[in-house]
């Protein structure tokens, strides 16, 4: 009897054992357990990638090539030029102040930013 994916099992087992231990008050547990980025960007990530990549059936790539294409360059051009001209327009029109947030302190202070930076703030968003 199959009821879902063996993925499926390790997640509700991890979990059951998370809630265990915060349960009982482990400290100690929930500071190993703590999540890290680098770990997953880095050694996890790219395993996946890859293994995606080498396993992909070329036949099915090059049948919806015209899909990726207008997805992936079309659709990157059409958020690049929504963001960076919207962006502009509040600025310029509708006099509209752009604030950043210190994480830290909870304080917030005006952001002036020019055409340029804008244009380059909204291509690092849509690559």
């Amino acid at each position: 009897m199959k009821f879902g994916h063996e993925a499926s099992l390790v997640t509700l087992i991890g979990f059951g054992v998370s809630f265990a231990f915060q349960y009982a008050g482990q400290k100690e547990f929930l500071q190993l357990m703590k999540f890290s980025d680098d770990l997953f960007f880095y050694f996890c990530l790219p395993p996946i990638v890859f293994s995606s990549g080498f396993n992909m059936q070329r036949k099915k790539f090059f049948k919806n090539i015209g899909n990726i294409i207008l997805f992936g360059i079309v659709g990157t051009v059409v958020a690049f030029v929504s963001f960076a001209g919207l962006t502009l327009l509040y600025q310029r029109f509708y006099g509209g102040e752009m604030t950043q947030m210190n994480g830290k302190t909870g304080e917030t202070t005006p952001l002036d930013l020019g055409n340029l930076e804008v244009i380059l703030m909204s291509s690092l968003l849509c690559s």
